[in-house]
């Protein structure tokens, strides 16, 4: 009786991959730079696996950003690596691991970071890939800050800007994800500047307002100063409410690099922000963001579904959704026209009174030589009013609607979508 053979594992042998790390750094704080971290880690899923990196060690922005929908636990990650008390496998247990005088680790081996990366799920469906050494189903995964409190007190005694560095090397050596993209702290300190030599390509986001340009010219001359500058591969305008073109020309010669494109304030992007989803990458803030990275990676990332806005289309940009807006113009129209019809048919009703009304008030007959006209006008226009009920309803139900946000939306996104079916045989 002889044994039999094990079978061959059919599936494919995990190819190593080439790691592109990419740093997002803005002058201060507030730019949207964390929004647009995720959005960019949710484009760059569709074209390879991507990890999402929060190196903000002062707010933790992106790990409680994720953390409210998106990731399972934000307890681990960076804080267990500073700590000395990773979670998984202990990390005193492995010989490669030994610690240095401050007891934190003189290396960062594969083990101890795959045990803390978690799946981002930004996909409900499960497309399959060859497995790899983190093997994530949604084609995202995330490393975090950790337990925060945890991080700030073990901080004093830790050399942070030494750490980070070996954690984004460590990173790229699993030679597991395409797209590595990293959060940075808002502003600039030894931190930002330590996560930003180690990485491929730098970032800038920059906010519409002096204080923001300013903040940002002395990021880049920090930048110089530590022989960064080459990495840097273009800024991105965010929260843009008018034409961006004067701050476009001017940041590409302060900056000394390349316009890559701006970012529309949306109002739907925000609540998804505040709610812990990353807004849809069909909006109009996903699709600028998606043309930025296709002009950054033109032959890794196709270009952007929609058409990105040019300088004229944010004139329009306010608080006020431009569909509400517009849908609201459309539905204050039909109420006009319904009002006008109800006082056309009150008009004719007192062309047509009795012969005795007119005979007491002889100022509403208009003149003799005019009569047959008129007759032959209000019969042409009678058989439309006959009822005012029709009028009255139509106002009530327009001033309904007219008073529902999403009513207003969706008037407005229809006719949108109407308009650019008829444009488009002209372009």
């Amino acid at each position: 009786m002889t044994s039999e053979e094990p079978k061959k594992d059919d599936r494919p042998e995990p190819q190593p991959i080439t790691s592109r790390s990419i740093a997002l750094v803005s002058g201060k704080g507030g730019t949207g730079k964390t929004m647009v971290a995720a959005v960019f880690a949710q484009i760059l899923s569709s074209f390879g696996p991507t990890l999402i990196v929060d190196a903000d060690t002062g707010t933790a922005g992106m790990t409680y950003y994720l953390g409210l929908k998106l990731v399972p636990n934000i307890r681990v990650g960076l804080a267990d690596i500073v700590a000395w008390n990773p979670a998984g496998p202990a990390i005193d247990e492995d010989p490669k691991m030994t610690p240095h005088a401050s007891g934190k680790p003189e290396a960062i081996d594969d083990r101890t970071l795959l045990g803390l990366i978690q799946d981002v799920r930004f996909r409900p469906s499960r497309p399959p890939r060859p497995a790899r050494p983190f093997d994530s189903w949604y084609n995202c995964a995330f490393f975090g800050i950790g337990d925060h409190r945890r991080l700030y007190r073990a901080m004093p005694d830790a050399n942070i800007d030494q750490i980070l560095p070996r954690v984004v090397k460590g990173l790229e050596k699993l030679q597991s994800f395409k797209w590595i993209v990293i959060d940075c702290r808002g502003g600039v300190d030894k931190d930002s500047v330590a996560v930003c030599s180690a990485v491929n390509d730098i970032i800038l986001i920059v906010e519409p307002d002096t204080t923001s340009f300013q903040a940002t010219q002395h990021v880049v001359d920090i930048l110089s100063s530590n022989r960064l500058a080459h990495k840097l591969r273009g800024f991105i305008i965010n929260k843009v409410f008018d034409d961006p073109s004067v701050i476009a020309r001017n940041g590409t010669s302060v900056f000394g690099s390349q316009y890559l494109g701006s970012v529309p304030f949306d109002l739907d992007a925000t609540r998804s922000f505040l709610v812990g989803d990353v807004p849809k990458l069909l909006s109009p803030f996903g699709i600028n963001i998606w043309a930025a990275l296709s002009k950054i990676y033109p032959k890794q990332v196709r270009s952007a579904p929609g058409s990105p806005w040019e300088f004229k289309d944010f004139r329009r940009v306010g608080l006020t959704d431009p569909n509400s807006l517009l849908g609201g113009l459309v539905i204050a129209g039909l109420i006009f026209l319904a009002a006008l019809g109800l006082a056309s048919y009150f008009l004719i009703q007192s062309f047509t009174m009795p012969a005795q009304v007119y005979a007491d008030q002889p100022h509403w007959l208009p003149p003799d030589e005019n009569r047959a006209i008129t007759d032959w006008a209000l019969a042409q226009i009678r058989p439309i009013l006959q009822k005012e009920q029709i009028f009255l309803l139509s106002l009530i139900v327009l001033g309904l609607i007219g008073s529902l946000e999403p009513a207003r939306r969706l008037v407005g996104k229809a006719l949108s979508a109407y308009v650019r079916i008829l444009k488009r045989p002209f372009q």
